[in-house]
């Protein structure tokens, strides 16, 4: 993986199943290492050059954020993780690890490329990088930025990009981007996004392995379970 990337996963028993239209119900950023930071151009010369509105210790607090390299101080016998993907949840905008998260919580996992130039990158990492410590958005509008959900992260990092135009569907009153709205809008422009892989939970295997599908073979499978997405009933606004 790349940073940058698009993480879109399902779980399996969240009430968010229920509301949340599609197959994929979470969107994710991977963001690497600190090393892939730096090599891809989070460094002090592109914030300065991007933007010139932090708060006061804004930039400071960003640049200490790029060179982040693991969660927070594990609990005794708990082991110490890479902290490589940004994502919102309830307790707000967050660093995780992917690989915990694949072991834990996903059961269904998709991976894409936005198809944009390096600088365009840079700002969309920024941009995200920006949200890590905002409060989430309970109210999942995408007009107030004030608070944010998972895939108004993504919207706000990627729209205007590349060939990226979202278009925001009303739900509940207010204007949302779904992870399965950014999931059909690949579908219909093949070339905003590149498809990366595809995992799977493996049903048969007792440890709950993961089979991943790269390449033919995963734009296959996509399609199989895009047939899932397709057959269920969007949400009404």
């Amino acid at each position: 993986l790349e940073p940058g990337d698009c993480v879109f996963t399902y779980t399996a028993g969240y009430a968010s199943d229920v509301f949340i239209p599609g197959a994929f119900k979470h969107g994710i950023t991977y963001v690497g290492s600190p090393m892939d930071r730096n090599e891809v151009g989070l460094n002090v010369d592109n914030v300065a050059r991007i933007y010139d509105n932090f708060p006061e210790g804004g930039v400071e607090t960003l640049l200490e954020n790029f060179k982040l390299e693991t969660l927070p101080s594990p609990k005794i016998g708990e082991d110490v993780m890479d902290a490589d993907v940004i994502e919102a949840v309830a307790e707000g905008v967050i660093f995780n690890n992917l690989c915990h998260l694949m072991d834990t919580h996903v059961n269904r996992l998709l991976v894409l490329r936005p198809r944009i130039s390096a600088a365009e990158r840079i700002e969309a990492l920024i941009s995200t990088f920006r949200f890590l410590g905002d409060k989430y958005d309970f109210s999942f509008n995408f007009r107030d930025v004030s608070a944010v959900v998972c895939t108004e992260v993504q919207y706000h990092a990627l729209d205007g990009k590349g060939d990226i135009s979202f278009e925001l569907t009303r739900r509940a009153g207010n204007p949302t981007l779904s992870a399965d709205d950014i999931i059909n809008y690949y579908e219909k422009r093949r070339g905003s996004f590149e498809f990366v892989l595809l995992a799977l939970e493996d049903t048969h295997s007792p440890c709950h392995d993961a089979k991943i599908y790269v390449g033919e073979d995963g734009e296959k499978m996509f399609k199989e379970i895009d047939d899932i997405r397709r057959n269920e009933v969007p949400c009404s606004s």
